[in-house]
């Protein structure tokens, strides 16, 4: 069985704490760090110039120690120890610096001045390093205590990447306590808020660390599922490193379903691409791997060379999952060769590791080569016992409740998907259902206005007639009493004129007429 737990090396606390040292990205992230540091002397400033133009190049890590020297700015201290945390390659040195970072991030985060909250950004990047630390030697209880500390301090700061990361990581502890149905509800939350954020490079993590869970119980199918997704988002993002472990998983797959061919493939793929990167845990994984597909095809000089590429190498150390693998794969190599003592030395320095780091698998494979030692060496006692310590362990891990937590997990995640995709698509139909009212809530005032603006209108409308109807009244009275006055003056001129015409009758009656007087007159002359 594999045992890719992909558990990033050193976390870069200037990066951001990517689960990844990204070199591209060092220089910018540097220069956002620096110019959150509060300085205080040109000195200082010159000092983290130096740091900031240091990170452009490769860094000298002696200019680093150097510039730490001159400062007293803890700012400026925790921005240096960080870089040297991730630019040194003495894996006995860099530990050291990150727990002067955790010293001084935490002294200020309980002091609770840190109201910007770059403390603690570095404290969860350090407790990060720092539970990793524990993770790889096994102590996983202590690891989970820093990654829950990391849990704690992202949720306060609202830092949704890192809260993701945490609960990841604390899943990936308790995969190896054998806390199968812990894990997957930590995972599962870890996917769900992963893909909603849409962080690529830890939803292809969680999704690889889901399908090995899906793997360890044998569900081959369910967890090619989850290698693939990952690996595509891999490529898509052009994740070397994170490719190389989708890789080795897939061949896994292969090498369960007996298809030999196309696991050699698959690891070799995998061991070229992580050798690349320097990616040593995932190289040895690969070189492991692929000593067992030399195993299962008898080529037993094959796979005693790459299992001792794997013990020899200076690094295998630290790896101790991984050396306990290889010691038992080289006692069923021996087994095979049918060396015995090879073989039960071997076994035997492969369960001493896997208890020393407490691992339920680990325990459960060494207790089963070790069953088929004392068998051939006729130790029944001996043989009995480890056989039902592989009982035990096999059990712990493939228990029903582990599978129906597996279920209920999965379940879970597909419901809590689809849900997301209902309000999402239910948050959307309300959204045009609004659109929809509100256009039908404005056509309805538009009307409301217009008919209202209508009525208005009709009413003036009504008045004006109505003053025209009064004004044509009063015109058409005053008319009348015009033509009445008019009917009186025209009867009193008539009888002006006809007292007139009376009068001159009279006088002409009286007076004598043109004709007399001419006549006098001419009676005279």
């Amino acid at each position: 069985m594999l045992n890719c737990h992909n558990i990033p090396f050193k976390y870069s606390l200037l990066s951001c704490f990517v689960p990844k040292i990204n070199t591209c990205n060092i220089k910018k992230r540097l220069k956002g760090q620096i110019q959150n540091i509060s300085f205080k002397s040109p000195l200082l400033i010159f000092i983290c110039l130096v740091g900031h133009q240091l990170a452009a190049k490769d860094q000298s890590i002696d200019s680093l120690k150097h510039a730490l020297q001159y400062t007293n700015n803890d700012s400026a201290k925790c921005a240096i120890l960080s870089k040297l945390a991730e630019v040194e390659p003495d894996d006995n040195l860099w530990p050291i610096y990150n727990d002067q970072v955790y010293k001084i991030s935490k002294s200020k985060v309980i002091s609770g001045k840190d109201k910007s909250y770059y403390y603690h950004k570095q404290l969860i990047a350090s407790s990060n390093n720092k539970g990793y630390l524990f993770n790889l030697i096994g102590q996983i209880d202590s690891s989970i205590i820093y990654f829950n500390e990391c849990l704690i301090l992202s949720e306060k700061i609202n830092d949704k990447e890192n809260f993701a990361e945490s609960l990841y990581n604390i899943g990936k502890a308790y995969n190896l306590k054998g806390d199968i149905p812990k894990a997957l509800e930590l995972q599962t939350r870890s996917l769900a808020i992963a893909e909603k954020e849409n962080f690529a490079e830890l939803t292809a993590r969680v999704l690889i660390s889901i399908g090995l869970i899906h793997h360890k119980q044998r569900e081959l199918a369910k967890a090619l599922e989850y290698y693939k997704k990952a690996y595509n988002i891999q490529l898509k993002i052009k994740d070397k490193r994170g490719s190389g472990y989708s890789l080795t998983n897939i061949a896994g797959i292969y090498l369960d379903k007996k298809d030999y061919p196309n696991a050699l493939k698959y690891f070799n793929e995998s061991k070229q691409l992580l050798q690349q990167i320097n990616d040593y845990s995932g190289y040895l994984m690969a070189l492991r791997n692929i000593a067992k597909i030399y195993l299962v095809n008898k080529d037993f000089d094959n796979a005693i060379e790459n299992c001792n590429k794997i013990i020899n190498d200076d690094q295998s150390a630290i790896y101790k999952p991984i050396l306990a693998s290889t010691h038992d794969m080289l006692g069923a190599i021996y087994l095979d060769m049918n060396e015995i003592d090879r073989a039960l030395t071997n076994n035997l320095l492969a369960m001493k590791i896997a208890k020393e780091i407490q691992n339920p698998e680990l325990i459960r494979n060494s207790a089963f080569a070790l069953t088929k030692n004392y068998k051939k060496l006729k130790k029944h006692q001996l043989a009995l016992d480890n056989y039902e310590l592989y009982i035990l362990m096999r059990d712990s891990i493939y228990s029903q409740e582990t599978r129906k937590a597996s279920i209920k997990s999965q379940l879970k995640y597909e419901y809590e998907k689809k849900a997301t995709a209902d309000s999402v698509k239910v948050a959307e139909e309300k959204k045009i259902t609004q659109i929809q009212l509100k256009q039908d809530e404005t056509q309805r005032y538009f009307l409301y206005s217009g008919l209202a603006l209508t009525i208005v209108f009709g009413i003036i409308m009504f008045n004006r007639f109505k003053v025209a109807q009064k004004q044509k009244n009063i015109i058409a009275e005053q008319k009348n009493i015009v033509e009445q006055q008019k009917h009186i003056v025209d009867e009193k001129q008539k009888e002006i004129m006809d007292s007139i015409h009376y009068a001159k009758r009279i006088q002409q009656s009286l007076l004598p007429t043109e004709r007399y007087i001419d006549r006098i007159f001419k009676t005279k002359t």
